[in-house]
């Protein structure tokens, strides 16, 4: 009996619990298919290869306890993730400001044309007038 091989083998099997509690629902029978079946055939072809049953027997009660007691103390209380929370880093389009800062800054760009405008007809009437430019001398001299 090899204790360090039963650890090593009730972390991986661990693993495999928690792939197995946390997959998203839409793929969950891809990754049963995938990543499970493989590692668990993969792990009993070694314990035949090697002759270790026994330890792999105790890693599997081991991981299952331990899978359990986690299930009902914390698992149950996390949600499965989900493909809307993945984020690729890199990928990101730019950032895009939101609708209601559209709409103010548009709407600052209207008010300040609108200014502009009346300014200009401002300054053309205080220049047509009297014929003075606007720092009160003749546009003459």
């Amino acid at each position: 009996m090899d204790w360090t091989t039963a650890a090593g083998l009730t972390l991986g099997i661990l693993f495999l619990y928690y792939v197995f509690f946390r997959a998203e629902r839409r793929v969950f029978w891809a990754i049963m298919l995938l990543v499970v079946l493989p590692t668990a055939v993969g792990i009993g072809v070694w314990a035949t290869w090697r002759g270790r049953w026994l330890e792999t027997v105790i890693g599997g009660a081991a991981a299952t306890v331990i899978a359990v007691a986690w299930w009902f103390r914390l698992g149950q209380r996390m949600p499965r993730g989900t493909s809307d929370s993945i984020r690729v880093w890199g990928q990101d389009s730019p950032p895009r400001s939101k609708s209601q800062e559209n709409a103010a800054l548009q709407a600052e760009v209207a008010r300040l044309r609108e200014e502009r405008s009346r300014l200009e007809a401002e300054v053309r009437r205080l220049e047509g007038g009297n014929g003075s430019s606007p720092g009160g001398k003749p546009s003459g001299s």
